[in-house]
């Protein structure tokens, strides 16, 4: 189950991330990805990820480097199946091993995403499940309306 928590939240938005100067508001779309999955409060997550060094100063949000360490900090493992850029490359070894282990149920996915549909710059999202077809339920910790 995804918990599609959203950054801005009201209940956390000014909570300090990726300091200095960042808040979840306006950096914290890794450890929400996380929250979504691992079913903690996003603060929780920015918070282990800020004291275990995960994250990037001046508002630039989390480390790639810290989504496994935090799953497993709250419980659950991971593995990285890629660690460089896959845009605009279609059916990589990456793509179709990420989507067979989608596929099978049971997995979650946590993906940083290049500029694009979801963002200018790099931003995180959750994705529960793939469908047949490749389409995707996902959840963008900065947008509820772009989720599903």
């Amino acid at each position: 189950m995804i918990y599609d928590y959203i950054q801005s939240d009201p209940r956390w938005a000014s909570h300090p991330y990726s300091v200095p100067g960042g808040t979840m508001s306006d950096s914290g779309c890794g450890p929400t990805a996380i929250a979504d999955v691992v079913g903690v409060l996003p603060p929780d997550v920015a918070d282990y990820m800020t004291a275990a060094g995960y994250a990037a100063p001046y508002g630039q949000g989390p480390y790639w480097s810290g989504v496994i360490p935090a799953c497993e900090h709250f419980g659950h493992s991971g593995m990285q199946l890629n660690g460089s850029d896959l845009y605009g490359q279609r059916n990589s070894e990456t793509e179709q091993r990420w989507l067979a282990a989608m596929k099978s149920g049971r997995y979650y996915g946590i993906l940083l995403m290049g500029k694009g549909y979801f963002t200018q710059g790099g931003h995180f999202i959750a994705i529960e499940e793939v469908a047949s077809d490749n389409s995707t339920k996902c959840y963008d910790p900065a947008w509820s309306a772009r989720s599903g």
